[in-house]
């Protein structure tokens, strides 16, 4: 072995394991062919050797094992000291070809870069990963910890999950969405229906029994040939105040009034409705304690078309999308 402090090639250095006069000659054509170039027909070793007992790859780079410089990276690519830099200044696999890079790390099994296929037994990522492009993956896939996403999300395809969801924040669904199966378990469930129809045997709420333990409630809608809405209350005034909204909300016309006298007899009337209050009288011209209900139609929508020809509600002659259908 030679020791140099330094060495000057001009012409080529050529490094083979073959013996002088073996094997086939240096090359004169190609990167071999250039002066100043450096061919090496087997393994070569960059940095400690004691990093690599025996040859696993043509080109091997480890940490470095001078005493006097020791630089902290393994590898270091960049553009010459007056050239900026460009994209194909380093380029790893074959452009034209199904050639790519896999790399290996303690906490990475196997990492893939370039347009190949390759099967592993796991793939694990710690630490942020970014990407850009296009991104494929066929087989199961295992989260576990935290997730984060910022940006739209397009899929196609069907997808399955198994286990609970916790969503904190808005979401927006737009376009059909089809839930076949039984909603069960202790939360509340809220729909809001814009532009749907919803079908079901009857409209119906079932909850814990408020003063039986065991036992349950459940209630059923109340249901008529018209969108109603109502009041009800007490009073000993002789007037009943209706909401300041019923103005531009219900038709007066199909105002109608129920009233039950309290403590005692009392011939009550309705005298008239002006603006928002009805006025009441008591024919004795006694003192006044009733209860009263109070039942006008909405006009916020079209009128309802409670009989219509047809074998089902697909053929309602008029606006389904305003309407929640029992079936």
């Amino acid at each position: 072995m030679f020791e140099l402090d330094d060495a000057n090639f001009s012409g080529q250095l050529v490094v083979s394991a073959n013996p002088i006069g073996v094997g086939p000659p240096v090359p004169v054509t190609g990167i071999s062919g250039l002066p100043g170039s450096f061919h090496a027909s087997h393994a070569s070793l960059l940095g400690d050797p004691l990093s690599f007992p025996i040859p696993v790859a043509n080109v091997m780079i480890s940490g470095s094992s001078d005493i006097k410089y020791k630089a902290a990276p393994f590898m270091w690519i960049r553009s010459g000291p007056t050239s900026p830099p460009l994209p194909q200044n380093v380029v790893l696999g074959d452009p034209l070809g199904p050639v790519g890079v896999v790399a290996q790390t303690i906490i990475t099994n196997w990492i893939s870069i370039g347009p190949v296929t390759y099967v592993t037994p796991a793939f694990n990522i710690l630490g942020s990963a970014n990407g850009l492009g296009a991104f494929n993956w066929i087989g199961a896939k295992t989260k576990t910890g935290v997730e984060a996403q910022t940006g739209a999300t397009s899929e196609v395809g069907a997808q399955a999950q198994v286990g609970a969801e916790a969503r904190v924040g808005a979401k927006a669904d737009i376009g059909a969405k089809f839930i076949a199966g039984t909603l069960t378990g202790p939360t509340q469930i809220r729909l809001d229906v814009t532009d749907a129809v919803l079908f079901a045997t009857k409209k119906s709420f079932d909850l814990p029994h408020p003063t039986k333990d065991g036992w349950r409630l459940r209630h059923v809608c109340l249901e008529g040939p018209s969108a109603d809405v109502y009041i009800r209350g007490k009073t000993d005034q002789l007037t009943i105040d209706l909401p300041e909204y019923w103005t531009t909300f219900v038709d007066y016309d199909s105002i109608t009034v129920t009233l039950t006298p309290l403590s005692g007899w009392q011939e009550l009337y309705v005298k008239g409705i002006e603006g928002n209050k009805i006025h009441v009288r008591n024919n004795t011209a006694g003192s006044t304690y009733y209860s009263y209900t109070v039942y006008a139609e909405r006009i916020d929508g079209e009128k309802l078309i409670p009989e219509y020809e047809g074998t089902s509600p697909e053929d309602y002659p008029g606006n389904s999308n305003e309407f929640v259908v029992n079936k």
